[in-house]
């Protein structure tokens, strides 16, 4: 009896044994394996302009997001140093910020949770050059009842240069004091106007000149000399010796024979005498004179900086010999000095003129 309940204890401690050794895998389910998707195709721009680029690619099975690249080679990299966006859902991105006239290159991968794709083939997408805004010429009419106006445009400090920094007063019924000096130019011309402020008037044998200078150019041979300022000594100072060209009015003549700007222009083409008096006027009268001077004859061109000084020089009545500066501009170009029997000495730095860059 006892061995038979030894036996059949036995057996229980035996079936318990192989009962916790089974494993039930009625509920067992194996995962299946995510795949990357594949790499897209097509990638190609469909849009370019001065700052940007616009790209599309075909749609690829299985994928959830995109990453874009760009690279300034073909080859790449294509990692996080050139990477745009890793979020795209879209079959579609404008990549703006660009520089213009700039060569990118940009490549793509598609990803899901399984990982991303191989790189496409990358594709060259280059942005379109900036515009060029046309020269900024001034529109200067020299003829008809405009001749005696100052032009609009010389206002326009897109398309002029001026200066007030005038020296000098006016005596009497003589304006001597050129409030503004105004430089611009077209295509072919220089246009320099001053204006008065008032009727232009002077004394005969008084002269109004200008100088010009090309600070461009080492060519200028058009030194102002004591004989075209009669008895006062003009020195030219840096940055040269030498002008490009100079044109002066002598009363009352329209222009003086020491004219040395090749094909120069006023709009004044006579003065007259008031009566027996020794005044002149512009004949119409003006506020305003106005210089045309072919850009060629200063051998000046667009970039070129020209600098400008005029003066405003008086003779004693109608004694030649004897000449005063009543008036300049830019007043920081110049000085003057007295010498003997009141002849004044007019001393031009040419660096402190007002200067103009030809558009």
């Amino acid at each position: 009896m006892k061995k038979q309940i030894m036996l059949l204890g036995a057996l229980a401690i035996a079936l318990m044994l192989v009962t916790m050794g089974c494993k039930d895998t009625t509920d067992t389910v194996t995962p299946d394996t995510v795949t990357p998707p594949a790499t897209p195709a097509n990638l190609h721009t469909t849009a370019v302009t001065t700052d940007s680029v616009s790209l599309a690619w075909d749609e690829v099975t299985g994928a959830t997001k995109y990453a874009l690249y760009r690279a300034s080679a073909a080859t790449g990299p294509w990692d996080a140093a050139t990477l745009v966006s890793d979020t795209l859902t879209a079959l579609t991105y404008n990549d703006t910020g660009r520089t213009p006239a700039t060569a990118y290159y940009y490549a793509v991968k598609a990803g899901n949770t399984g990982g991303w794709s191989a790189v496409s083939a990358a594709v060259l997408g280059t942005t379109e050059a900036a515009s060029v805004p046309p020269p900024a010429y001034a529109a200067i009419d020299m003829t008809g009842a405009n001749k005696g106006i100052l032009d609009d445009d010389f206002s326009d400090n897109t398309k002029a240069a001026s200066s007030t920094d005038k020296w000098g007063p006016s005596d009497g019924t003589v304006t001597y004091a050129i409030d503004g000096l105004y430089v611009a130019n077209d295509e072919t011309n220089l246009y320099i106007a001053l204006d008065f402020g008032a009727a232009v008037a002077a004394w005969e044998n008084d002269r109004i000149t200008l100088f010009i200078d090309n600070t461009n150019s080492t060519d200028g041979s058009k030194a102002f000399t004591n004989a075209d300022w009669t008895n006062a000594a003009t020195v030219v100072s840096a940055p040269e010796a030498t002008l490009e060209g100079y044109v002066f009015h002598y009363m009352p003549t329209a222009t003086g024979s020491g004219e040395a700007a090749a094909g120069a222009t006023s709009t004044v083409a006579a003065w007259t005498k008031d009566g027996s008096d020794y005044a002149v006027r512009p004949d119409p009268e003006v506020s305003v004179i106005k210089y045309q001077i072919p850009l060629a004859s200063l051998g000046a061109s667009a970039g070129n900086v020209v600098q400008v000084f005029a003066a405003f020089s008086n003779y004693w009545w109608s004694d030649t010999a004897h000449i005063q500066v009543k008036n300049m501009i830019p007043a920081t170009a110049g000085a003057t000095s007295k010498t003997s029997d009141d002849n004044d000495t007019l001393a031009v730095t040419m660096a402190s003129a007002l200067s103009y860059t030809v558009k």
